[in-house]
């Protein structure tokens, strides 16, 4: 595992000072655990696993530690992530409450290599792209700046649409057929997706959503968390539906059958609570929302 670690760790170190428009051969040493690993397993040698590679003119070992990367390899390996930031980047920038956004500050180990910065600034002229001194510990630092004072992330912007499994009266112009079901001779239609925030929302810190529901049947109910990326969900067994958890709340005895569902948002865990009103029982459910 040691020699592992130092394999990521000097690919890390790389990755980040990587100079594209001068780059040379970019080597990395290569452990002799990871040879006698190969060897073992496809009983030939590193070397010749490299020359019958499709990489053969690319890659090559040199000595007996030290393995060789072209540039161009190098650099295939940084096009696909990098277009598919800069896709969401330009995604997110032409939302209407967006199009004032004048600047944009990158973090992270990725945004240190000068490659990612350059590709940044040609697909976002007129931006003012910004690097701050160790990008690679700004998203550490700013964790540990919320956890002693949460109060400085002023928002936070929904990336799906939370809200549970619900089931409603059924009626003929809303609701497909194969959704209705029939309960104490009532007819319901079921696995609608009662929204509690919507993609793309600003959320404040300690924000909570609320909503009245009524259990239909005496088996009790499983108040089912889904999220999706489709801002006006119907059903949550529609395409990109994903369940989340489930709070399994026992049916009150009797005619008030009523319970509250709060969603707590702005914190990086998603909490859901679900009150009984008859009896006060409270049930909670954790997720994490990263």
């Amino acid at each position: 595992m040691t020699d592992y670690f130092d394999i990521l760790r000097d690919f890390e170190t790389k990755k980040r000072s990587f100079k594209y428009k001068e780059a040379d051969v970019i080597t990395f040493r290569i452990p002799p655990t990871l040879k006698s690993f190969s060897e073992g397993i496809t009983r030939q040698s590193l070397g010749n696993i490299v020359m019958r590679s499709g990489y053969r003119n690319n890659v090559a070992l040199k000595g007996h530690d030290k393995l060789r990367i072209d540039p161009s390899i190098w650099i295939k390996w940084f096009e696909g992530p990098v277009t598919h930031m800069l896709d969401r980047v330009k995604e997110i920038l032409n939302m209407p409450t967006m199009r004032t956004v004048n600047a944009v500050v990158l973090v992270g180990g990725f945004a240190e290599c000068q490659y990612v910065q350059d590709m940044v600034k040609i697909a976002l002229p007129g931006k003012t792209i910004i690097v701050p001194p160790d990008a690679g510990l700004a998203v550490l630092k700013g964790a540990v700046r919320f956890g002693h004072d949460p109060t400085i992330v002023q928002y936070r912007v929904m990336p799906y649409t939370y809200g549970i499994g619900t089931q409603d009266f059924f009626n003929e112009f809303l609701h497909p057929r194969d959704s209705k079901v029939i309960i104490d001779g009532e007819e319901f239609a079921r696995n609608l997706f009662s929204h509690f925030v919507r993609i793309n929302d600003e959320v404040d810190v300690n924000h909570q959503v609320s909503k009245s529901f009524y259990f239909v049947g005496c088996h009790g109910n499983d108040i089912t968390l889904f999220r999706t990326l489709n801002a006006n969900p119907v059903f949550t067994h529609e395409l990109g539906c994903e369940r989340l958890g489930t709070a399994v709340v026992p049916c009150p005895v009797g005619r008030n059958r009523d319970m509250r569902v709060t969603f707590m948002f702005g914190d990086t865990e998603l909490k859901v609570m679900v009150k009984v009103n008859q009896t006060g029982e409270e049930f909670h459910l954790t997720l994490d929302c990263l």
